[in-house]
């Protein structure tokens, strides 16, 4: 996989011919260089752009007549590979949510808007694996699936006017919000109110933005066990799980009307 201190690029179609050895830039990352092609990164990333059009004449910035691009120091070997096997087409599907949030991470960092699209369409695709109470199975909770993170992931990109109007980021923030608000409408009856407070407050440590935890609390507040209490005819979950399509409804409404005001 190494030689002399490159890594052989599996990131480039395999039917490549020459192109590999058409490469005349490389990428320096933990003292590892990937050969690639500076007009490919380019046509896809507005931070490459600028760089390789800065740099193209800058002889200094050259080593053995390629142009040697530094990319940060926490940006790891495994998430360059990744990142350039979507930006040279060798892969076109986002297959994990571990794989999404790093994309999520490279988009945002080098501007390829194709990433941050592909990573967000690809949970959009899965939002029934969003959690946000950890399951009690005793199965393996993925930690990129956690809806706290994701809340966080997309509070982040509408903050930026770049990304604000990324189709699908709005169908991926609600659908976090209602990941969080069933999950505490589900568990809140074997919980103290403290408990159920503390989650809350674990969004916070997710980076999410107080509007959202304050829509979450809001929407968690529209149905919550004021409605059952009302009822009393049956265990409190039993009664969430039947009316759970109709307080996502409610959920909804209630994020659009805050959204609105």
């Amino acid at each position: 996989m190494l030689a002399a201190g490159h890594l052989v690029p599996s990131y480039l179609p395999e039917d490549d011919g020459d192109l590999g050895a058409l490469c005349d830039t490389v990428l320096a990352v933990q003292k590892l260089k990937l050969p690639v092609h500076g007009q490919v990164l380019a046509v896809h990333s507005g931070h490459f752009r600028k760089l390789v059009a800065d740099m193209k004449g800058n002889k200094a910035s050259h080593e053995n007549g390629r142009m040697v691009i530094p990319l940060d120091d926490s940006v790891s070997v495994d998430d360059a590979v990744l990142m350039l096997s979507f930006v040279y087409g060798k892969r076109i599907k986002v297959d994990t949510a571990d794989e999404a949030s790093r994309l999520v991470s490279l988009g945002d960092r080098y501007d390829i808007p194709a990433l941050l699209r592909l990573s967000v369409s690809s949970m959009n695709a899965r939002p029934n694996a969003l959690y946000f109470v950890r399951p009690q199975t005793g199965s393996h909770a993925e930690p990129c699936l956690d809806a706290g993170h994701w809340l966080a992931i997309t509070d982040r990109l509408r903050a930026h006017p770049q990304w604000r109007d990324l189709a699908g980021l709005e169908e991926l923030r609600t659908q976090c919000l209602w990941t969080i608000t069933k999950d505490l409408l589900l568990n809140c009856d074997a919980m103290p109110g403290k408990e159920s407070k503390a989650l809350l407050s674990v969004l916070d440590e997710h980076g999410v933005s107080a509007s959202s935890v304050g829509e979450a609390a809001i929407a968690l507040a529209s149905f919550g066990m004021a409605n059952w209490r009302r009822e009393r005819r049956e265990p409190y979950q039993t009664f969430v799980e039947r009316h759970l399509p109709d307080a996502k409804r409610q959920c909804c409404e209630v994020l659009r009307r805050f959204h609105r005001g």
